[in-house]
């Protein structure tokens, strides 16, 4: 987590979690996931796709509800686990549109999406 500055909220985010909890793949529960489209207002002024999922450790102490705005990609995964590990987050620099790529590397889940922009929240109960 440390290396992705560049998402919305992490700041906020590592301050809230405890040192051992500031890995990505600490949170390898999915709560829930939805998908659909949003008017984005900042840069192309249609409708794009995103995903929101939240997002829990195994202990179910901490929740963090991601959004991934501007999205292409697969997603695929065996609904009987609900789980995956080796979630990964990478910032490509260099890319002109969609930077981030969102991954795992759970043999049940196979995601392979990019988006534009990613925000991250701690929900506090």
């Amino acid at each position: 987590m440390k290396s992705c500055r560049y998402i919305k909220g992490i700041d906020e985010l590592l301050k809230k979690l405890p040192e051992n909890c500031q890995y990505w793949y600490k949170f390898s529960k999915i709560i829930s996931l939805n998908y659909g489209k949003e008017f984005d207002y900042e840069k192309s002024f249609d409708y794009v796709d995103c995903i929101d999922m939240v997002l829990t450790d195994w202990e179910r102490k901490y929740k963090i509800n991601i959004k991934l705005i501007d999205i292409v990609g697969e997603m695929s995964f065996s609904i009987c686990n609900g789980f995956f590990s080796g979630l990964e987050i990478v910032y490509h620099e260099f890319y002109d549109y969609r930077r981030y790529e969102f991954t795992s590397f759970e043999q049940d889940i196979y995601f392979e999406v990019w988006c534009r922009d990613i925000s991250v929240k701690l929900i506090e109960e």
